[in-house]
């Protein structure tokens, strides 16, 4: 409780704790009328502005891409072109992983997020999948592998054409590594998958559960790591055994979030696909998905992580999901 104008004003704060990775966030619906002084409505002016003025020297734009396109090395097997529909796989050039591509999503470089459409994240998956099966038949160690997506600057996208991000690798990531040891200690005492049995628990309780589409659940996690976060769990762990009708209506169900969240004035996002390329996790884990809004796009606009996000790994949350569950639920009524 605070003095606030010769009166008392109290704060009630939720601190939750990830079921899976243990993690902690704190949630504060009572600040969001300061928060309103720091975050602003996306300037969708401003947004064209950046897309138009980026477009001239676009690598990833069809004219600029097919005078230098990059290759990938001979020995990585890649078919080439690896292309479905408008998206094509380059390799990254600048890479950040052991394995590290692109997936180039649309001709077009202006794209707003109610434009990123369901085929469009089915013809990038598609060519994902056969990129990470080419890695593997060459690189059976390499088997942690993730599907990513950065849109727009706040979100670190280096530019506004929306690409993927393929990681692959033989050692995972800081949180993949977290994952996969929570999932095999629960494995190994309950022998259960710690996914299916959240799953479960938020169908009971029936306050965060989303829907089910062709085998794959949709949740809002009980501890967001930001606000309006929507996860998915996969009924496998290995990408390579993922089915056509699971990718299709996976991707259309992203497509129809990307849009809910350009009406709610969100211009910026991530997402990733986290899993493996082997079935030696099969009875532990399962491919799971998350999308998280970042930093609206205004002049000026701050980064939404702080000292306590970055440096104490503890996201700072305006809305818990219970809030927004009648928001995105309408998406799974139809």
């Amino acid at each position: 409780m605070l003095p606030h104008s010769g009166n008392i004003v109290s704060y009630r704060l939720l601190i939750r704790k990830d079921p899976i990775t243990g993690q902690s966030v704190v949630i504060s619906s009572s600040l969001s009328e300061k928060m309103d002084l720091f975050i602003r409505k996306t300037d969708w002016k401003l947004v064209e502005s950046l897309m138009y003025s980026s477009a001239k020297k676009c690598p990833f734009c069809i004219k600029n891409l097919t005078l230098e396109a990059p290759k990938f090395p001979r020995n990585l097997g890649i078919p080439e072109p690896l292309s479905k529909g408008e998206a094509i796989v380059i390799p990254n050039l600048y890479p950040q992983w052991e394995h590290h591509a692109v997936v180039i999503l649309t001709k077009d470089h202006f794209i707003l997020p109610n434009q990123i459409t369901g085929q469009h994240l089915r013809d990038g998956l598609v060519c994902s999948l056969k990129y990470f099966k080419s890695i593997h038949q060459n690189f059976p160690e390499s088997y942690f592998a993730s599907i990513n997506l950065n849109y727009l600057h706040p979100a670190g996208a280096t530019l506004p054409h929306p690409h993927l991000q393929l990681l692959v690798s033989s050692i995972p990531t800081n949180h993949q590594k977290l994952l996969l040891k929570r999932e095999i200690k629960f494995s190994e005492k309950y022998r259960k998958r710690i996914w299916e049995e959240l799953v479960f628990e938020e169908q009971k309780r029936n306050q965060r559960y989303l829907g089910n589409s062709s085998g794959v659940h949709w949740i809002l996690p009980y501890s967001p790591l930001g606000d309006y976060e929507i996860r998915a769990i996969f009924p496998t762990s290995n990408f390579l055994d993922l089915k056509e009708e699971e990718i299709e209506t996976f991707c259309y169900i992203v497509s129809n979030i990307i849009s809910k969240y350009q009406k709610l004035g969100i211009s910026s996002f991530n997402f990733s696909l986290i899993g493996y390329l082997c079935t030696k996790f099969e009875k532990s884990s399962n491919i799971t998905f998350s999308i998280v809004p970042r930093q609206n796009i205004y002049e000026n606009y701050r980064n939404d992580i702080n000292f306590l996000g970055f440096l104490q790994n503890t996201r700072f949350l305006i809305y818990s999901p219970e809030d927004y569950f009648c928001i995105f639920q309408t998406i799974f009524e139809s």
